[in-house]
């Protein structure tokens, strides 16, 4: 996996070298501390320094100060979720223009190849254009101007917020782990009877047409493909959906601040399912076979609706169950967990 950012700026390279020099010591001035979790290294950017920004760890691996191209390389250490490195580099490129880059070349593992994908990368982008913001105004001799942070990253910080919260009482995690489970059990029960029909078997109706009469409302049943798909989705909403409750046991493969996120995104999805199926049957509009419409009204739109309750009382009314054992750092991404500022 790579990811690389570049940002060219107008200043002598020697300024833009100083900033690099500056990394993860007192007085940083290019990484983006006053809104994301600060670089720090136990002594400064030297080979062999160690630290990192919250829960990310890394240590110097190279460093470059001489030459048209002047570069801080990191690896990651082995709990941070990513296996290889990243570095900032500065090239002279003539005309008192220097090219700014930050480039990841790593494996993500564990959580981190959900995690990655739907949350860090999205954090990751924002700080290191927040970075080059900060480094182009600094250049300048100007106040730094934060931009707006994209719905999706705001959104992200705010579960990170969410994670932060107080613990709730044990009496509400109970009832809450209690709709988990039944939620769970009915998405992997639903799942399954996908998984059966994507295999060819029309149980409970007597053959392919049947059944699409009954699921779908029409003669022809949807592809395997399509019927695994669905199924997929449910199992993954069923382990989203335990993730969020229990952080800190081995079902939860997602990160709390993810799966938080995921929970409201399944409940969102179920509930309008369900409430577009009781309009859209009662109406009779759609051209759905009477059957399949009496079956929505009084079963299956009605079962999406309980599921979305049931899955949105994973998440009211509170912030991140308490952990039943010791931290663990690689379980929850590092810029997900400290969201500071929330423009």
């Amino acid at each position: 996996m790579r990811n690389a950012h570049g940002r060219i700026v107008t200043a002598p390279f020697a300024q833009v070298a100083e900033l690099l020099d500056g990394l993860g010591a007192d007085g940083d001035r290019l990484w983006p501390g006053d809104r994301w979790p600060p670089m720090v290294l136990d002594r400064g950017p030297e080979p062999g320094s160690s630290g990192g920004h919250d829960r990310v760890r890394y240590s110097v691996e190279a460093v470059r100060r001489s030459g048209p191209v002047r570069s801080v390389a990191f690896r990651f250490a082995p709990p941070t979720g990513l296996v290889g490195t990243h570095r900032f580099d500065a090239e002279d490129l003539g005309d008192g223009r220097v090219q700014l880059r930050h480039v990841i070349d790593a494996q993500p593992i564990r959580w981190a190849r959900i995690g990655w994908p739907l949350a860090v990368r999205w954090l990751h982008d924002a700080l290191v254009e927040d970075a080059f913001d900060g480094a182009e105004a600094v250049l300048a001799g100007e106040p730094v101007q934060r931009r707006r942070l994209s719905p999706w990253v705001r959104a992200l910080r705010g579960a990170a917020r969410a994670a932060g919260a107080r613990p709730e009482p044990e009496a509400a995690l109970r009832s809450r782990r209690v709709a988990a489970d039944a939620t769970t059990v009915a998405l992997v029960g639903v799942g399954a009877l996908h998984a059966v029909w994507a295999l060819g078997v029309p149980w409970p109706a007597r053959d392919a047409r049947s059944l699409a009469q009954t699921v779908v409302g029409g003669s022809t049943f949807p592809s395997a493909a399509a019927t695994w798909s669905v199924a997929g989705l449910l199992g993954a909403a069923a382990v989203v959906v335990q993730s969020r409750v229990r952080p800190r046991r081995r079902v939860a493969v997602v990160p709390f601040p993810v799966a938080d996120l995921g929970v409201r995104t399944v409940a969102g999805v179920l509930a309008l399912r369900g409430g577009a199926g009781l309009v859209v049957s009662a109406s009779g509009v759609g051209g759905a076979t009477a059957r399949f419409r009496a079956l929505d009204l009084t079963l299956y739109s009605p079962l999406c609706l309980a599921l979305a309750w049931g899955t949105r009382r994973t998440w009211a009314g509170g912030g991140a169950p308490p952990a039943t054992g010791p931290r663990d750092p690689r379980e929850v991404p590092s810029c997900v967990t400290s969201p500071g500022s929330m423009r």
